[in-house]
């Protein structure tokens, strides 16, 4: 629990001085727009960051659009060059640009590989445009790539529709988007999103506890008010896993959170949620976030801490904020705008 006197030695309190540095800018390598950025790091310090590469403009998708990637070794101050790691033929006939983005990142400590996710669309196949099924004539697809060697080279793409999809009427499912879980028993997690065949956008998961050789849905939160659809999650130190989610309707200007308990035969598809909730201290312009989890000491005892990263206003997308929380997420004591 956060301490009675808020921040005791400021264990709590956020005193960062932020590195300022563009990874890119609109133009660079003549693209119009770069969007939707994910970031993680692995275990020798080094950054690696996924984006959008949107050729012609900053609408999404359907559209030319690939998935970027650049790496730091220098704690972010310089980044590397060029590079596209999911890119679909824009020629083709009937695929309104082939477009693939919205990227999410994970690194994966056990095997030492970065994954990344992103939705395909062939033709009108993005967030408004997919339907039923699992082809990618009718709806967007679940796809990934992997990099084995640090970033410098990544796999061909693979698709996993078929496999979390989980029910083929829903219209679609794909990734968070921004970053993936690296558990603490070495499941890897992408936050995702499902359309319902109504229409209802609800947080999920997608997850894989071999690797990555198999990837399956996990759970879905039961909770279709308010809806939920780009999200991000962090494992505690008791094991749930914390999402916080943003509400394209309903929102009340707030974000979203519920909580996540592995459990049963198959921890990711049999345990339980909690409600949805919303904290007033968190307010949110409809936008994505990115949490994560870390533990230090309090006089010798482990202090666990949550950061959030948001907007600071439900007024729009400005006012940078990062949030701290010594209570699991429950609540927001600590925050500090970067504007």
């Amino acid at each position: 629990m956060v301490p009675p006197d808020g921040d005791p030695a400021g264990e709590l309190t956020i005193d960062i001085v932020p590195l300022v540095s563009d990874v890119r800018q609109s133009g660079d390598f003549g693209i119009a727009t770069y969007r939707i950025p994910g970031i993680a790091r692995d275990a020798n310090g080094v950054l690696h960051a996924v984006f959008d590469h949107r050729w012609t403009g900053g609408s999404d998708l359907p559209a030319d659009i690939d998935v970027g990637y650049a790496r730091s070794t220098d704690g972010g101050t310089t980044w590397s060059g060029f590079q596209p790691i999911l890119d679909f033929d824009a020629s083709e006939p009937g695929s309104s640009g082939n477009g693939v983005g919205d990227p999410a990142i994970l690194y994966d400590p056990v095997n030492d590989t970065l994954w990344v996710a992103a939705l395909w669309s062939f033709g009108n196949n993005g967030y408004f445009g997919s339907g039923p099924g699992t082809d990618p004539a009718v709806t967007g697809q679940y796809v990934l790539t992997k990099s084995t060697d640090g970033g410098n080279t990544w796999s061909t793409s693979i698709n996993v529709t078929v496999d979390v999809k989980d029910d083929p009427n829903w219209r679609l499912i794909f990734q968070g988007p921004g970053h993936g879980l690296a558990m603490r028993d070495g499941t890897l997690v992408f936050p995702s999103q499902y359309i319902d065949a109504s229409g209802v956008v609800r947080m999920c998961s997608v997850y894989t506890t071999d690797g990555g050789a198999n990837w399956d849905f996990g759970s879905g939160i039961p909770d279709t008010s308010p809806q939920t659809n780009e999200n991000t999650v962090c494992e505690l130190d008791d094991g749930r896993l914390l999402f916080s989610g943003r509400t394209p309707s309903g929102s009340n200007g707030q974000r979203a959170f519920a909580y996540y308990t592995p459990g049963g035969t198959e921890p990711m598809r049999d345990g339980s949620w909690t409600d949805i909730f919303r904290l007033p201290s968190v307010p949110d312009p409809v936008c994505q976030g990115s949490i994560v989890q870390w533990t230090s000491t309090l006089n010798g005892d482990p202090l666990e801490k949550v950061a959030h990263i948001s907007p600071g206003t439900a007024a729009g997308r400005v006012d940078l904020t990062l949030r701290a929380s010594g209570d699991g997420g429950a609540s927001w004591p600590i925050s500090v705008s970067y504007t």
